[in-house]
């Protein structure tokens, strides 16, 4: 996959540059991925990349900081979104996922899928918890090593483990192999997992 090796090379930069004390470049490689996925059209994508180096290039010695937030920020927020999709009324964020990818779901599998919505939003929640533990204490070269390479393998042992674990407890239903499921996953349109 083309598209994991590029991840997995620009995460190897990211701490590369971390550990360098190269904030800047830290920061502008942190930056591309956000501005390709949030910003449409390439007009807009190129007018964003500049504004970043702008702003790059303006930010004093508040680069370190930033960095170190980023890590906080996005766990703290996947953990809400997967903890606000509990919420009485709501549709677990699992729950919609698989609904997407299978259609409609069996009692059983409603209940499995909400409880995999509650292992997720505690694992964002404990990667939180650590990101900030080692924003504030650790050393800039152990807060890098997890939060821009071990926590990846960390996310990733869930996924894996999740997956296998629901095709031997729910054995009973037609599961797709791993990459099928993991091309189905990055097919979906975020705009559908809304809650109507």
């Amino acid at each position: 996959m083309p598209i994991a090796a590029l991840a997995i090379a620009c995460l190897g930069a990211l701490h590369w540059a971390i550990v360098a004390d190269h904030t800047r470049i830290a920061l502008l490689i942190l930056a591309c991925p956000l501005v390709l996925v949030l910003v449409r059209g390439w007009p807009a994508r190129l007018l964003a990349a500049g504004g970043v180096l702008l702003l790059n290039g303006m930010l004093p010695d508040a680069g370190q900081t930033l960095l170190r937030l980023v890590p906080f920020t996005i766990n703290a927020a996947l953990a809400l979104v997967f903890v606000q999709s509990l919420r009485p009324g709501k549709t677990p964020l699992i729950t919609r996922y698989s609904i997407l990818i299978r259609g409609g779901l069996e009692p059983a599998v409603v209940g499995y899928t909400r409880k995999v919505t509650v292992l997720w939003a505690l694992f964002f929640t404990a990667m939180a918890g650590e990101s900030l533990l080692l924003a504030l204490f650790a050393p800039l070269e152990i807060w890098s090593l997890f939060t821009n390479l071990l926590n990846y393998a960390f996310t990733a042992l869930v996924f894996i483990g999740e997956y296998a674990f629901r095709v031997r407890h729910l054995n009973g239903l037609n599961h797709p192999g791993f990459l099928q499921f993991l091309t189905r996953i990055t097919r979906l349109n975020v705009r559908d997992l809304q809650n109507r």
